[in-house]
């Protein structure tokens, strides 16, 4: 299942897996290149503390298109 926010102006997918919580993957769209790895981890609680993620060790990955 794929849920996609924007929290504070940035594009985030959640990929969830049915069968385990390890194969999920949260993805946090920053085209200008500006999420500081401060933010990313704000991004991470907050998707843990809504329950949009089961595990705060989630997988996440910044996706940075450069042109």
């Amino acid at each position: 299942m794929t849920t996609r926010i924007e929290l504070n102006k940035r594009m985030v997918e959640v990929y969830s897996s049915p069968e385990n919580w390890t194969k999920d993957k949260v993805y946090i769209f920053d085209p200008q290149l500006q999420v500081t790895e401060q933010e990313s981890c704000q991004i991470m609680e907050y998707l843990y503390s809504e329950g949009f993620i089961e595990d705060r060790r989630t997988l996440k990955e910044l996706v940075r298109i450069e042109y």
